[in-house]
């Protein structure tokens, strides 16, 4: 009998450009909630690249978008504010 452990991975890999989108989406998600006004997200690898696809989902939902890069391989891309007036509820 073989007694040999073989670890799975996870369901399947991430790479970096599709966990950014994956945390674009769920700021998104925060600011058109209400559960924040904007979203800061620092430190993602991935960041530069997922840009253009981060700033269309933000405005198609109405949000503002920016990416910032402060340091030298480093980005943050905030989410949020709202666009333009709110619909009365």
């Amino acid at each position: 009998m073989d007694r040999t452990l073989s670890w799975l991975a996870g369901a399947r890999d991430v790479d970096a450009l599709e966990r950014a989108l994956t945390e674009v989406d769920a700021a998104i998600a925060m600011v058109v909630g209400g559960v924040a006004i904007s979203v800061r997200l620092c430190n993602l690898a991935g960041a530069e690249e997922a840009a253009f696809d981060a700033a269309a989902r933000a405005q198609a939902a109405g949000l503002a978008f920016s990416l910032l890069r402060e340091q030298p391989g480093s980005a943050t891309m905030i989410v949020g504010p709202r666009l333009g007036p709110e619909a009365p509820a």
